[in-house]
């Protein structure tokens, strides 16, 4: 969680190639613009023991890290730019005095747009991936009716599209690897 101990755990897994023809490979950074985030947080809450409104959350932040390495078969650079977006609000509706009422509505959507190219002397392949992770969750209380008093009604999607571009099909096509614009 941002903002949470000043840290953030993440697992991660790295996967390696040797070069069969090396025992030494260099290389480096040539380009690294990732920053912190910096979320921006909206509230308009009413009311002290009934408490109604919405708070927001939104971060967006484009960064490229670039670099590269010198193989037994040259040099490879690899640059990668991704812009992400983050937005999420609540509606609630909370009697904190009798607890009688709790209902809170959750809307929140996280989009990835990124850029990957990758070059060599055998040419250069540009992928372009868009993903979009929308979540919705609706916990109403008290509903009698239900079997334990309350509802939680959830809702989540999965977007993603991929294109990707050699120098190949660029030069017999007469094109530049130009993202053209798509919907998903």
């Amino acid at each position: 969680m941002f903002n949470d101990d000043d840290y953030f755990a993440v697992t991660a897994s790295l996967l390696l190639y040797l070069d069969p023809e090396s025992t030494r490979i260099s290389g480096g950074i040539l380009q690294n613009t990732l920053t912190d985030p910096s979320p921006q947080v909206t509230e308009d809450l009413q009311g002290t023991s009934v408490v109604t409104g919405t708070i927001g959350v939104s971060s967006k932040r484009q960064y490229t890290i670039a670099g590269y390495i010198e193989t037994s078969r040259g040099r490879i650079t690899t640059s990668i730019s991704q812009q992400q977006d983050f937005s999420a609000t609540q509606a609630i509706d909370f009697d904190t005095v009798n607890f009688t009422v709790l209902n809170q509505n959750t809307s929140l959507e996280t989009k990835l747009s990124s850029a990957t190219t990758v070059s060599s002397r055998k040419g250069t392949n540009v992928t372009y991936e868009d993903f979009s992770f929308p979540l919705t969750v609706d916990v109403t209380f008290p509903v009698p009716s239900a079997r334990f008093g309350f509802t939680v009604a959830t809702t989540q999607n999965y977007r993603t599209s991929n294109l990707c571009w050699t120098t190949e099909r660029c030069a017999t096509s007469s094109q530049s690897p130009i993202r053209p614009k798509h919907q998903t």
